[in-house]
This record gives structure tokens, C-alpha cells and sequence, in this order.
């Protein structure tokens, strides 16, 4: 599954909602990111979709140290950005804004809304967005953080401990 490790991203975009659970209303963020890097940031994503979409530069052009050998558009002609579809709940993100490296956010929530846009040259760009439930203080300062840059670590969900102690004889009966 897709994960970051302390990486560069931006905060694009911060949406405070409210979500009915039950006969509660719950406050809800939506954070939107944005990272760009060279190609290899697709294999994380979609594994194989680099090769896909890009191919060896043609005879006269030359591949780059950033971007390695895949760096010619496969498919020019496609309109970006390519869409990931799905949903991701139990994804761990700790954001570091710059404020005070110990005093990093950490908040669960759920990953959705992927976008990939590939370049001629060999860049991608990466958004997403995680929807998870911060409290006042925590909304405070993602809202200072937000159009800056954050040091941000994603983890996916670990697997079920239930799953992995199931007996497979009883799983196929």
C-alpha cells in the first residue's frame, strides 16, 4: 500500500465539514496534498504505471539524473490527471509543519481522491486526501500550515491481527 516517509508536501487545501454519525454531528477535515518528484513516485501508488506511461527518451534526447531512463510521455494524448479510484480508512499521518518537530500532528483518517499527472520529461505529480477528525487545537494549526510545505509520514493500515490468525482449513469450508 502507498506510504510517505518524512517527505515534502504541500498542504493545498483544508475543508472543515460537519458528518452525521448517528444522531451526532461530528467535525471532519478533509486535507488535500500535493507532492511533485520524478516518475518513481507512480510506483508507490500504482506499481508498474511508470512503465506504462513513460518510455525511453528517442534517439537525440537523453535521460536525466532525476528522472532516470523513462523520461518521453508513452501516450501523449491521454489527458491528465488520472484519477486512483478507491478509499483507504486506518491510514496513520504525522505532520510536521515546522512549528516544533516534537510537536508533530498526529492523526488517523481515511485516504481518498488520488490524482496522478504525468510530464514530458519524466515528473509526476501526486494529490490525495486524507478525511480524518482533529480537534480545535489540531484544525488551528493545520490552518496555519495550510499553502505552506509540511514534512509529512503516511502509513497504510497494518493488517488485521484476526486476519492473519485465521486457520485457512476453516476459511475454505
Amino acid at each position: 500500500m502507498f506510504e510517505i516517509d518524512a517527505e515534502r508536501v504541500k498542504l493545498s487545501h483544508l475543508n472543515i465539514r460537519t458528518e452525521k454519525h448517528g444522531e451526532d454531528d461530528v467535525r471532519a477535515v478533509d486535507l488535500k496534498f500535493e507532492r511533485t518528484g520524478s516518475g518513481a513516485i507512480l510506483e508507490g501508488i500504482v506499481p508498474s504505471l511508470r512503465a506504462a506511461l513513460y518510455r525511453a527518451p528517442q534517439a537525440g534526447n537523453q535521460a536525466d539524473a532525476f528522472n532516470g531512463e523513462l523520461t518521453s510521455l508513452a501516450f501523449p494524448e491521454i489527458e491528465m490527471p488520472l484519477k486512483v479510484a478507491g478509499e483507504w480508512p486506518g491510514y496513520v499521518a504525522t505532520i510536521d509543519a515546522g512549528f516544533d518537530p516534537d510537536d508533530a500532528l498526529v492523526l488517523t483518517g481515511e485516504l481518498k481522491k488520488q490524482k496522478l499527472e504525468v510530464v514530458q520529461g519524466g515528473s509526476a505529480k501526486h494529490e490525495f486526501t486524507l478525511s480524518t477528525y482533529p480537534d480545535d487545537e489540531e484544525i488551528a494549526r493545520l490552518a496555519a500550515a495550510l499553502g505552506h510545505e509540511v514534512t509529512l509520514s503516511l502509513a497504510a493500515p497494518k493488517a488485521s491481527a484476526s486476519n492473519d490468525d485465521e486457520d485457512p482449513e476453516q476459511e475454505a469450508a
